[in-house]
Parts: C-alpha cells; sequence; structure tokens
C-alpha cells in the first residue's frame, strides 16, 4: 500500500514521513565473490518455471471429493443453532472505515471467543446415534467411530477463520474446516502445523465455517478425556475481501480501485515479455494481526538451486513477528478477464509461512511459505545490481491494490524526488508512475527491472498529496532495494560462495571468480575448446537457450541458458 505520509512543506526544504519513524540504514556494500557475479560485481539470477505436477486433475477430483464426503458426514445437529457471532457496531465500523493512515490494507476483524470443546459430556453408554455437547454435535457410528460437528456463524462475512488452542489430538483424530460452498482443508492433526498446538485455520468463503472432527474408534473413557481444545477466536472478512462485484465499464479495474489502476490482463500499453511469468510469481495474502484482519502482496524468488522452495518476499510493515507469517493466507493467480468481473480469489493456495529474515529499517520480510507453491508458478529472477541512482530506469510491477486482481504498473527512476528522511535514496528506489498505479493492498509487492528481474519490494509513497494515489507528480512510489538488503538473504537464494581456483575452460564455472566462465574469461584464449571458436562467441544473448559456452554471446552456457555478458 501507499503509506500516506504527511509531509512538511518545502518552505523548510525539509520533508519528514510523520507516519514512519525509521532510522535510515547505512548502505552495504555487494559481495562480488559470489557465483554469478557480473563484471560490475552485481549478482543476477534468472527466473524458474515450476512444471504443473502430473496429476493435477487428480488433486481437483480429490478436494471435491473431500467436500463432498465431509457435507455426507455431518452431524446435521450441530449445525443447528451453531455457534453465532455477533459483531458490535464499532467492529463493522472498522470494517467500512478503516483509518485512512493506516497500513497495512484492513479487511476483516477478529472476535475474541473463548469458548472450550470437549468431549467429557458424551455418553458412551448411549450406543451408535447423535448426541448434543454443550458446543455443537457429536455421533457413535455403528463401527464406533466418532463424528463431531459444529457450525460457527457470523452474519454477513465474505469469509471466516477460526483460531484454535490447545490442540492436541490423539493419533486417531483428523480435524477439518469447510464452507457450504465447496472448500474444505485438513486434516490437521495432533498438535497442528507448528506442533505448539495452535492453528488458525485457512479462509473458508460465505459467512459459515463447519468444524468437523472424526475420531477412528474405539472409544474409551480416557480418549474422550484429552480430546478438547479452545476456540478462541474468529476472523470475519466483510465485503473490502471478497469484493465479487462486476466492474463498472467507467473503470479500468474494479469499483473499490482508483481510475488510474489498471488491470494486469488488460496489458501494457506496450508489450512487456515477462508479465505472464511474473503474474504467475504474485500473490496477494490475508494475515491475522492483533485485533484484524489484513491484506499485503508478495511474490515467490527463485534461488540458484532453481529447486522450487517457496521463498516469498514482502513488505516488514505487513509480517513482521512468525506469530503473524503462521496465520498467513496466500492467493495465486488472482487474476480478472480485461473487462470482465472482478470476482473473488477462491481458497488459499497455502496456509502458513516461517520468517527467515525481516529487517524493519530495509522494510522487508523473506518467508518460505509452508505449503508447495500451486501448479504453474513461476519463481522470479533477481538481481543485486543497484538501480536506485539510475535515473530514468524503467520498473514493472503487479500487485493487488484494495485486494483487487492483479494489476500492472510502471515506474520510472527518478533521482530528482525529494525524499522522505526515514527512507534515504539508495537503500530506497524512488519512481514516478507512468502507467498505472499501487494502493493499499500493493504493499510488499516486488518491483523488477525490464528483463522481470526483481530489484525491490514497495513500501509506499513519499510527497506533497499522498491521498490521492493517481497523483505521480506530486508523489513518488519508494521501494526498498533489494541490493542493498541482499547480504541478509544471500544464504538461502545463493548458498555456495565462490572460493577463487584456476580457471577450467570447460566445466560452465567461474572458477577463477572474476565474473567470466570458460571460454569468455581471458584466461581461457588459449584453451583448445575456445580456439575452436577463436576465442569468440556465439549471438545468443542472456536468457537464450544454448547446449554449449559457444552457442552464447558471454561464452557461458549453463543449464540450457545464456548467462551473463
Amino acid at each position: 500500500m501507499r503509506i500516506r505520509n504527511r509531509l512538511v512543506l518545502p518552505a523548510l526544504f525539509t520533508l519528514a514521513a510523520a507516519s514512519l519513524a525509521l532510522a535510515a540504514p547505512s548502505p552495504s556494500g555487494l559481495d562480488g565473490s559470489r557465483r554469478g557475479a557480473g563484471s560490475d560485481g552485481a549478482l543476477s539470477l534468472p527466473g524458474h518455471q515450476l512444471a504443473a505436477p502430473a496429476d493435477s486433475l487428480g488433486q481437483a477430483e480429490r478436494k471435491a471429493a473431500l467436500v463432498n464426503w465431509l457435507l455426507d458426514d455431518l452431524v446435521v445437529a450441530g449445525m443447528d443453532p451453531g455457534l453465532e457471532i455477533e459483531l458490535t457496531k464499532a467492529d463493522r465500523f472498522a470494517l467500512v472505515n478503516p483509518d485512512p493512515n493506516e497500513r497495512p490494507y484492513r479487511v476483516g476483524v477478529v472476535k475474541t471467543l473463548a469458548e472450550p470443546v470437549d468431549f467429557s459430556a458424551l455418553d458412551l453408554a448411549a450406543g451408535p446415534g447423535e448426541q448434543r455437547l454443550p458446543l455443537g454435535a457429536a455421533r457413535i457410528d455403528q463401527d464406533g467411530d466418532l463424528v463431531w460437528t459444529l457450525a460457527v456463524v457470523s452474519e454477513g462475512a465474505s469469509a471466516l477463520r477460526l483460531e484454535l488452542t490447545g490442540l492436541d489430538l490423539p493419533p486417531q483424530a483428523r480435524l477439518f474446516v469447510h464452507d457450504l460452498q465447496g472448500a474444505a482443508h485438513g486434516p490437521f492433526v495432533q498438535a497442528g502445523p507448528n506442533g505448539d498446538g495452535e492453528l488458525w485455520t485457512p479462509n473458508v468463503f460465505g459467512d459459515v465455517a463447519v468444524l468437523q472432527l472424526r475420531v477412528d474408534g474405539p472409544l474409551d473413557r480416557g480418549l474422550l478425556d484429552r480430546l478438547s481444545f479452545t476456540l478462541e477466536a474468529a476472523g470475519h472478512s466483510g465485503d473490502r475481501f471478497a469484493l465479487a462485484l462486476a466492474q463498472s465499464p467507467a473503470k479500468t479495474h474494479c469499483p473499490e480501485n482508483a481510475d488510474c489502476v489498471e488491470n494486469a490482463d488488460c496489458g501494457p500499453p506496450e508489450p512487456w515479455a515477462p508479465l505472464p511469468d511474473v503474474q504467475n510469481a504474485i500473490a496477494h495474502y490475508q494475515f491475522v494481526s492483533g485485533a484484524f484482519l489484513y491484506l499485503c502482496s508478495g511474490g515467490l524468488l527463485n534461488n540458484s538451486a532453481d529447486d522450487g522452495t517457496p521463498y516469498f518476499l514482502t513488505a516488514n510493515h505487513c509480517v513482521s513477528r512468525n506469530r503473524e507469517a503462521n496465520t498467513l493466507d496466500a492467493f495465486f493467480q488472482f487474476t480478472a478477464p480485461c473487462g470482465g468481473s472482478c470476482g473473488s480469489p477462491g481458497s488459499p493456495d497455502t496456509s502458513g509461512a516461517t520468517i527467515l529474515r525481516t529487517d524493519a529499517e530495509a522494510d522487508f520480510t523473506f518467508l518460505q511459505l509452508n505449503g508447495s507453491a500451486p501448479a504453474g508458478s513461476y519463481f522470479m529472477g533477481w538481481t543485486t545490481a543497484p538501480v536506485a541512482n539510475s535515473n530514468g530506469t524503467a520498473l514493472h510491477r503487479v500487485s493487488h491494490p484494495a485486494g483487487a486482481p492483479q494489476a500492472y504498473s510502471e515506474h520510472s527512476v527518478d533521482t530528482s524526488a525529494v525524499t522522505c528522511r526515514s527512507w534515504p535514496r539508495g537503500p530506497w528506489i524512488y519512481s514516478r508512475d507512468t502507467f498505472g498505479a499501487t494502493e493499499g493492498g500493493s504493499s510488499g509487492s516486488p518491483v523488477t527491472n525490464g528483463a522481470g528481474e526483481v530489484v525491490g519490494q514497495l513500501s509506499g509513497a513519499c510527497g506533497y498529496n499522498t491521498g490521492d494515489v493517481c497523483d505521480s507528480v506530486s508523489n513518488a512510489t519508494v521501494d526498498g532495494a533489494f541490493a542493498h538488503y541482499y547480504p541478509q538473504i544471500a544464504q538461502w537464494l545463493d548458498p555456495t560462495p565462490c572460493s577463487p581456483s584456476p580457471e577450467v575452460c570447460d566445466n560452465g564455472v567461474d572458477d577463477d571468480c572474476d565474473g567470466a566462465a570458460d571460454c569468455a574469461d581471458s584466461d581461457c584464449s588459449a584453451a583448445a575448446n575456445c580456439g575452436d571458436t577463436g576465442g569468440s562467441c556465439g549471438t545468443a544473448g542472456n536468457g537464450d537457450s544454448c547446449s554449449v559456452d559457444a552457442d552464447c554471446s558471454s561464452c557461458n552456457c549453463k543449464r540450457g541458458t545464456c548467462r551473463g555478458n
């Protein structure tokens, strides 16, 4: 999102960001000794396309079968009356009138419940049949299995999620959450996904969330006494989370968006080849922080192993603690047809994450998602080449402003833009919007260069009129510079440092760490394999396919792709 910084007018030639009090980080140097380093010491890594799993159709069929099984298996008495959540006037006001200066983008409220769930009142002697419990209802089947159902209802919710604590299920117990519209999540087992007895269930859509527990028999009193947990809280999302509104013909994107926001599926004014890949890397995500639910954007980053590890870049002012990361629901590939309905994001693709590194001064958070990225995902390449002082450099972004489907924006680095005191140029990239715009919900979205390589992530805006996201004259867009904080995350993205050794001229490796490999290295000018081409290289450019080093203008063919010049 754009930070609504209130700035002192320039009569004193001083600009102060009142909504932020970050100490300016000191610039750090780049380690040019790593593999893939160019002649300027900068590192670059191309993106990686995740192959679709062979059983993607079977996966969809299994999800549908799970939903049908749960609906057939539920205990009807647990649905009515269920547990009703009541929002106060203050809650509803907070949903429709959030603080315009708040960051990130608020979409829901958290209601404390503290309702114990236990099965001590269950009468085993009664035999098969249904029994009402203080919370929900249970059924003992003819084969001795136990099924328990509880409907949690929050009128007017666009989506619901539940917080469970004290979760310590026996091995034969499986817990699920589902809605009445075809989405289900689970099974959750024993002490929950993090092993600490706590769980925020993934989002289900609509105003009814159904908890369903199945315990394989035989049942005994000791088992039932252990079978307990607390329904600690519920997260009620409002209309800002699931827009489900038809697009207005007079607007370029969704009704919630400013007029200058552009639908990514409509494309840029000039073709930009990396756009489809970048779209498959970007997600918007919901998370819980304190009394509210929020949205931000982020994206998948590739690592030098090309192994599909779901590393995810976003902003520190969105998620900065593992307690928040544990609640992260990520929605990938949420788009809207050009000129079509905005729709809603559907079920989350992954739930939960672990913070690997975060830094408030650089406003970045680097996560690993708990689940695998969905089929068709793209892991973005990145570069440590600094762009903050490269005036006029074109930048590109896909984000989710106001929780809408993906939007596209273009920016131009502006080294004359006046800086906010807590965001010095260098560690921060200042640019002007040249097409499209960002707004609340875009926070954390990666920004790339023309090659689609990540160079930073969105922190906000700095200017005199930050209340108007379409005013690119008065306001500059500000991104944390990837080149500045890369040393903090290098151990995950490029874990193998380059230790200098004599150059080997036919192994595709920069052995002497001088930024050139094989025939591109002057040390190899007399090598037989380089002499075959007179020491010259081919015409294939960076990122083009190749078979041998001599195919590339860089004389560096690695894993079938030309790397570096």
